[in-house]
C-alpha cells in the first residue's frame, strides 16, 4: 500500500476530527473510514469505562453480517487477544463453519490509564503487511482524536464543577436561613449531578445520630427501604470519611452517592444524591461534583447552624439590631461558649404582688403580669440589654453580654430608671381597672461573671453565674417600691453621670459584711 494511500487516510481522518461532534459519532466515522481503506468486513472499538474496571464496545461497523457469523464469544476472544498483545500488533486466523476469518488489532492509548482496543475482521483475505501498516497509521490518528476528546471533556467537566461551586457560594451568601440554604443547594446539586433526588443528613441536637434534615423528595422518609439504604450509606461515608458510591439491583432507590460534610476534622453530616435521571448509574463527574459542592456546603451549613443556635439562644432576649451585630461577629467569637467577663446584672420585682394576687381572679393576675413584663422587656431591649429570664413577676437582665458595650454600666442604670417610669404607666392602667397598683424595686450590681449556655443536653439556656448576679438579686429584694439600688462597683462607674445618695450599708443574705449601696434617682446628663 503506497505512501499516498496512507496520507489520504490521514487526511480523511483529520477532517473527521476537525468536525467532531461527540466521541461515539467520531469513533463510528473513523471506523467506517478505516474499514473502507482496509476493505474490512467488520470493525469495533472498545474503551475502558470511567472506573477502568472493564471495557465497553463504543463503535461497531459490520458490513457483511460477520458479527452474527462469528458470535459474541469469538468477538470477545479477538478483543482479549488485542489486549494481551500489550501494544503490539495482533493478528489471528479464525476457521469457523467452513470459512476463514482474519483479525487484526491494536491498543488505543487515549490517556495514561487503561488502553482502548481497535480490532478489524475480514472474511477470506488475510491482512498484508501494507494493510497492517495502514492500521498502525489509523490507530495513531484515533489515539490523537481520543486524547483531544478526553481533554475537551475534562475541561467541560471542570467548568461545570466550577460553575456549580460558584452557584453554591452565591446561595450561601444570599440564603436567609438554614432551611432555605439546604433547599436551594439541593436543587442545584440535583441539576448539576443529573440526579432525581438530593438529600442532607445532619447530626441530631445531641450529636448522637444522623437525621434526614432536608430532601428534594418530601416523601422519601415514608419509604422504609430507601431510608434504610440512605442511612447505611451515610454511616459508611462518615466512617470512611470519603465519598460512598452504591448501586442496588432492585427497589425504588437504585443508585446513590454520599459525601461526608467535614469541617475542621469534624463530621457535621452527609450530602447525597440518588437515582440518576438517565436511569444509569452515576459517573465519575457526578462524584467530583458532589465532592466539590460538599467543600462549599459544609462551611455554609456549619455557619447556618451557628446562626440557628445564636437565634435560638438570643432570639427573644435581645433586640433585632443587637442580634444582627452578634451574627456578624459570630466568626470571631462564639457567644454560646462559656466566657468570663465583667457584666452589669439587673433584677426587678413587683413589691408585694405575690400576696396581693392571691385575692385576684387568675385571669386578672395573668393580664397584670403580662402588661408589666411587656413594658419591662421593651425598655430592656430598647437599651440593648439582654433579657435573661422571667421569675414570676420579676425580670433579670444583663449588660455587656453577649456583645460588648463600652457604656454597659450607665446603660444598665438608664434602663432601670426607664423601667421605673414605664411601670408608672402600667400602674395607672391597673388603677383604671380597679386593681391596687404595686410599685417595683430594682437592684443593680457590676462584677465578673461566667456567661454561656448552662443546663442539660435536653435543655440549656444562656445566663450568667457570679457573685455580682447574686448581689443584684439581693439588692432588688431590699429595694423599696420605686427605688433603684446600686452596688459600690456600679456606682463608682457612673457617679459623675447620675444623681444618687448613699444609703446605710445593708446586711444581705449570703454576704458576711454589710453591703454599701446607693439609691439613684436620675441621670444628670440624659440623652
Amino acid at each position: 500500500m503506497s505512501l499516498q494511500t496512507q496520507l489520504n487516510l490521514i487526511f480523511r481522518l483529520d477532517r473527521l476530527i476537525d468536525h467532531l461532534v461527540d466521541e461515539n459519532s467520531l469513533l463510528l466515522d473513523i471506523l467506517s473510514e478505516l474499514s473502507g481503506a482496509l476493505r474490512a468486513d467488520f470493525g469495533m472499538v472498545a474503551l475502558p469505562d470511567e472506573r477502568m474496571a472493564s471495557r465497553e464496545i463504543k463503535a461497531v461497523m459490520d458490513r457483511q453480517g460477520v458479527l452474527a457469523e462469528l458470535g459474541e464469544d469469538q468477538v470477545q476472544a479477538v478483543l482479549q487477544g488485542v489486549q494481551a498483545a500489550s501494544g503490539n500488533l495482533y493478528t489471528k486466523k479464525i476457521d469457523l463453519n467452513g470459512h476463514s476469518y482474519y483479525a487484526a488489532g491494536l491498543s488505543l492509548q487515549r490517556s495514561d490509564a487503561a488502553p482502548g482496543l481497535l480490532a478489524l475482521v475480514r472474511r477470506g483475505r488475510p491482512f498484508a503487511e501494507a494493510d497492517l501498516e495502514l492500521l498502525r497509521v489509523g490507530s495513531t490518528q484515533i489515539d490523537n482524536a481520543l486524547r483531544y476528546l478526553l481533554s475537551q471533556r475534562r475541561l467541560q467537566e471542570e467548568t461545570r464543577v466550577l460553575r456549580t461551586v460558584l452557584k453554591i457560594d452565591r446561595i450561601r451568601d444570599t440564603s436567609r436561613n438554614l432551611d432555605e440554604l439546604l433547599d436551594r443547594c439541593l436543587s442545584e446539586v440535583c441539576q448539576a449531578a443529573n440526579a432525581l433526588v438530593g438529600f442532607v443528613m445532619l447530626y441530631d441536637q445531641h450529636g448522637n445520630r444522623l437525621e434526614l434534615r432536608a430532601s428534594t423528595d418530601r416523601n422519601v422518609q415514608a419509604d422504609g427501604e430507601s431510608m434504610a439504604r440512605i442511612s447505611k450509606a451515610a454511616d459508611e461515608a462518615v466512617s470512611s470519611g470519603s465519598l460512598v458510591h452504591r448501586a442496588y439491583p432492585d427497589g425504588a432507590l437504585h443508585s446513590l452517592l454520599g459525601m461526608p460534610l467535614i469541617l475542621n476534622d469534624r463530621v457535621i453530616g452527609v450530602l447525597g444524591v440518588f437515582n440518576c435521571r438517565s436511569g444509569d448509574d452515576f459517573h465519575q463527574i457526578d462524584e467530583r461534583l458532589l465532592q466539590a459542592i460538599s467543600s462549599q456546603m459544609d462551611t455554609a451549613i456549619f455557619e447556618n447552624l451557628q446562626t440557628q443556635q445564636m437565634r435560638l439562644a438570643f432570639g427573644r432576649r435581645v433586640g433585632p439590631h443587637v442580634m444582627e451585630r452578634l451574627l456578624l461577629q459570630a466568626d470571631d467569637q462564639s457567644f454560646l461558649k462559656g466566657d468570663r467577663v465583667i457584666i452589669a446584672a439587673l433584677f426587678s420585682d413587683i413589691r408585694g404582688f405575690t400576696a396581693a394576687s392571691e385575692k385576684l381572679d387568675p385571669r386578672v393576675t395573668e393580664r397584670m403580669i403580662n402588661t408589666h413584663l411587656q413594658a419591662m422587656v421593651e425598655v430592656i431591649l430598647s437599651n440593648e440589654g439582654t433579657l435573661d429570664k422571667f421569675m414570676g413577676d420579676g425580670v433579670m437582665a444583663l449588660f455587656n453580654v453577649p456583645g460588648r458595650q463600652d457604656d454597659f454600666a450607665l446603660r444598665a442604670v438608664k434602663t432601670a430608671l426607664e423601667m421605673q417610669e414605664a411601670h408608672l404607666g402600667v400602674m395607672e392602667k391597673w388603677r383604671q381597672e380597679g386593681v391596687d397598683p404595686r410599685p417595683i424595686g430594682i437592684g443593680l450590681a457590676v462584677g465578673e461573671a461566667i456567661t454561656g449556655n448552662f443546663g442539660s443536653l435536653e435543655r440549656a439556656e444562656y445566663t450568667a453565674i457570679g457573685n455580682c448576679v447574686n448581689l443584684a438579686a439581693r439588692l432588688c429584694s431590699v429595694a423599696r417600691g420605686g427605688q433603684v439600688l446600686l452596688d459600690e462597683r456600679i456606682y463608682h462607674r457612673v457617679a459623675d453621670q447620675v444623681q444618687a445618695r448613699a444609703l446605710r450599708p445593708v446586711r444581705l443574705k449570703g454576704f458576711s459584711e454589710p453591703v454599701p449601696n446607693w439609691s439613684v434617682s436620675r441621670l444628670t446628663h440624659p440623652d
